[in-house]
């Protein structure tokens, strides 16, 4: 049985033959392995689309709506200000996939108030959490290089450091 054609997928491939928009403004590569960009501002939950490697620089920046994001176990990446800005954003868990978050991933967060890191994230970028002013809790498995996280005020993070 033969389907319609998606338009705005048909459409996008038209263009520049390496991106396409799933149903929500949310651009992927062609081969459906990386996040590229969120266009639609109004978004408030994303399950990000399972097979997906990497959250590309900037994709979700600026998602002033944007509360909640499912990632799948698939993602490795997280890039440099993927999530900047996205002031509704409230609790993050990190899959235990996620090895490396860029810097300012998170930077302008203000409505984060939990992070929990599921596996061993290997690289931190500098200020991943920065300005993460409503931040209350960190959970990360013993063992995990945590000092990469100067993102936090000096008070906080002496705290977290001692728990560790």
């Amino acid at each position: 049985m033969l389907r319609k054609p998606d338009m705005k997928m048909t459409l996008c491939m038209q263009q520049n033959g390496r991106t396409f928009h799933d149903k929500n403004g949310v651009e992927y590569t062609v081969n459906g392995k990386h996040l590229v960009k969120c266009d639609n501002a109004g978004l408030q939950k994303y399950n990000v689309k399972p097979g997906t490697l990497s959250i590309d620089d900037s994709a979700f920046e600026n998602c002033d709506c944007l509360q909640q994001v499912t990632l799948p176990d698939t993602v490795t990446r997280i890039g440099e200000w993927a999530f900047s800005r996205c002031e509704a954003l409230k609790k993050l868990v990190v899959s235990a996939s996620v090895t490396k978050i860029g810097s300012r991933a998170f930077s302008n967060c203000h409505s984060l108030k939990s992070i929990r890191l599921e596996g061993k994230v290997k690289t931190f970028g500098d200020y991943a959490f920065l300005s993460c002013d409503s931040l209350r809790s960190i959970i990360i498995p013993r063992g995990t290089k945590a000092y990469y996280l100067t993102t936090i005020s000096e008070d906080y993070w002496k705290l977290l450091k001692e728990s560790l």
